[in-house]
């Protein structure tokens, strides 16, 4: 998962000088490229990694999934975890697509000050993405892993808040890398909870209904936040209480899912 924050480290800097400089196009096709690459070589890539034993059931040609959507949908927890993604999305994809909307009309920041602000979240992010990922490994006994990312959550409500609240840049950056820590240990924990309260035989479809929320998440922000903007004439607090909103209903799912056992 860390992978992510890396880019997120180097996209932002790379796309905004190269958009200053040879505009937006030069950009696309730049990315375009990179991307083609890696599509051309990842399947020789997986091919020469793999090392699967001649008996696993993932190679036998008559091993056939006898567990039904319908049975996945009927465990409570991959409904909370689906909650739980929609709701930690919504913030994500807010953060990522109205953010940088809102520093350059509301903060009036140029376009190259906008990509070197974006990068401090992003090694926020992958220090908490590794610090989550050892303090999951530490707690895998304790079935505490909900309350962490719950508070995490309500963390990132706070963290929101000050963020459209303060008016220096650099107390701004500050909070929004607080963020991204924040946010680091919910991705990890959604995804090691699943793992945790189902059965092997059900995990497959049920990380991708969980992801689904997820998915859910980035077709409606931008139209909700479009929306609210129009409502509230260019106010960007709308758009930061949606946000908050989602972080506590996404609070609540996981607190819900300690009381959860497999059906």
């Amino acid at each position: 998962m860390s992978a992510y924050s890396v880019c997120s480290f180097i996209l932002p800097v790379f796309s905004t000088t190269t958009m200053a400089y040879a505009g937006w196009r030069v950009a696309f096709y730049i990315l375009g490229a990179i991307e083609l690459t890696v599509a051309l070589l990842f399947p020789y890539i997986v091919k020469g990694s793999l090392n699967l034993p001649k008996s696993s059931p993932a190679l036998s040609a008559g091993n056939k999934s006898t567990v039904s959507f319908k049975m996945v949908l009927r465990q409570p927890i991959v409904v909370l975890l689906f909650v739980t993604s929609f709701c930690l999305n919504i913030i994500q994809w807010g953060v990522n697509t109205w953010i940088p909307t809102y520093l350059s009309t509301a903060r009036n920041l140029s376009l190259q000050t906008l990509g070197w602000v974006a990068t401090v979240p992003a090694v926020g992010s992958l220090i908490g993405m590794y610090l989550s990922g050892i303090v999951v490994d530490k707690l895998k006994k304790s079935g505490q892993e909900g309350t962490i990312a719950a508070i995490s959550l309500v963390l990132c409500v706070v963290l929101l808040y000050m963020m459209y609240s303060v008016k220096e840049i650099g107390t701004y950056a500050l909070c929004s890398t607080l963020l991204s820590v924040a946010l680091s240990p919910v991705n990890i924990i959604k995804s090691s909870i699943l793992s945790k309260k189902l059965d092997s035989s059900l995990i497959g479809k049920a990380t991708g209904i969980t992801n689904t929320g997820g998915q859910l998440a980035g077709l409606i922000v931008p139209t909700a936040m479009g929306t609210i903007m129009q409502v509230t004439n260019g106010a960007y607090l709308g758009a930061f209480l949606f946000m908050m909103l989602f972080g506590v209903i996404g609070a609540g799912a996981l607190l819900a899912t300690k009381k959860i056992k497999l059906d």
